[in-house]
């Protein structure tokens, strides 16, 4: 290993290091006690729209072969129903079958890729409510005058239902609003029966409960790792923004969304000529405080990454070229304006170049890239410090 690369390596360690010390005292405790953040596995609020996508499609595979397991499986169990059952309980019972399966071959028809939004959103819920509400009729069709052995299997569904909750790495509090859709047709069908106060029934919702935690527990390990995995390979260590795969995944995105967007390329000026100065450490720095200037000078709906070596790109949605100008204007004087100082105090100031340019609806994304870089390049070979707009 190099020594330039060591000293990177140093440089993004003592960077983690740092934020980790910097965490209220809460979060300290959480990640001491349970690995993870309680605001990464409570809510998506935290989360970047490409992770909420990534995980929506990961979500929507699942589902898709949980619901067709449902409802191939469900209506060929009726031939038990036919052994064990009166004719007037397996008849309504294989209208609710039916019913069942035409909803699940219907739901798995509906989650396609461009609806992965709504999987975590409607999808998901949906899929588990569904067997849920079959539970719930099974149960009052065939409730009196059936033998208990028979019944047992079906008492066994709700279980069935919240153990498969747990392949999806769901927050806490979807798994949580799953849950309460899957427990009140349950309650619902207790108060139905008259056995809502009796002792099997507490022992029921005892049973419910914690498989219930359980499936909680699995799936924020599962949500943990997830997230673990992704910011690993989609985040880039040192500045905290994402990574050129992912910028170029999300430009994707919004070209096939017809979403209109302007994009510039930073360079920092003479940026080697600071490794050489003041070291590879000093160099970290001075990249890891010029991003947090370009966070600082865009929105929160504007896509900002680390595109390699000193190089950032921006994307201003719903910006024309024009428009962007200004706001590339005000990034460059902020650039120019930040005093950034070393570990042995030394002050460093640092200038930026950037080229400017608006897509064009249906070209490639590489060519929107090229024109920015070479509108770029006339920045730094005729003078540096300005913005080149096209």
């Amino acid at each position: 290993m190099t020594k330039s690369s060591k000293e990177r390596r140093k440089s993004a360690a003592s960077l983690v290091t740092t934020q980790k010390r910097r965490l209220p005292f809460y979060k300290k405790f959480a990640l001491q006690s349970f690995g993870f953040q309680l605001s990464d596995v409570l809510t998506n609020e935290n989360y970047s729209a490409d992770f909420i996508d990534t995980r929506a499609d990961f979500i929507l595979g699942r589902l898709r072969v949980m619901a067709l397991l449902f409802a191939v499986f469900v209506p060929l169990s009726f031939v038990f129903d036919l052994v064990f059952l009166e004719a007037k309980q397996y008849q309504p019972l294989l209208v609710a079958r039916l019913l069942l399966a035409i909803s699940l071959f219907t739901f798995v028809c509906f989650c396609k890729r461009n609806n992965i939004r709504l999987a975590t959103t409607w999808l998901l819920p949906l899929a588990f409510l569904l067997p849920t509400l079959f539970y719930v009729a099974s149960e009052v069709i065939i409730h009196h005058g059936t033998n208990q052995e028979f019944l047992a299997g079906y008492d066994l569904m709700p279980y069935l239902i919240v153990a498969m909750l747990a392949l999806f790495p769901l927050t806490i509090s979807r798994s949580v609003m799953v849950l309460t859709l899957v427990f009140i047709p349950c309650l619902l069908l207790k108060i139905y029966t008259g056995e809502v106060f009796t002792l099997a029934a507490l022992n029921q919702f005892w049973a419910f409960s914690m498989f219930s935690g359980i499936t909680i527990w699995l799936q924020t390990g599962q949500l943990t790792m997830l997230l673990k995995l992704y910011r690993e390979s989609t985040i880039d260590p040192l500045t905290g923004l994402i990574n050129r795969r992912v910028l170029v995944k999300r430009l994707e995105k919004e070209k096939q969304q017809g979403n209109l967007f302007s994009l510039m390329i930073f360079d920092l000026d003479k940026f080697k000529r600071i490794n050489d100065d003041y070291g590879h450490l000093t160099g970290d720095l001075v990249l890891a405080s010029i991003a947090k200037v370009l966070t600082a000078q865009l929105r929160d709906d504007d896509i900002i990454a680390r595109f390699g070596g000193e190089e950032f790109v921006a994307v201003l949605a719903n910006q024309t070229a024009s428009e962007a100008f200004h706001v590339a204007e005000r990034i460059r004087k902020a650039c120019e304006n930040t005093v950034i100082r070393d570990k042995d105090d030394n002050i460093i100031k640092v200038t930026t170049s950037v080229g400017l340019t608006q897509y064009v609806t249906g070209e490639d994304i590489d060519s929107t890239l090229n024109r920015a870089d070479e509108l770029l390049y006339k920045a730094k070979s005729s003078g540096r410090n300005k913005v080149v707009c096209q």
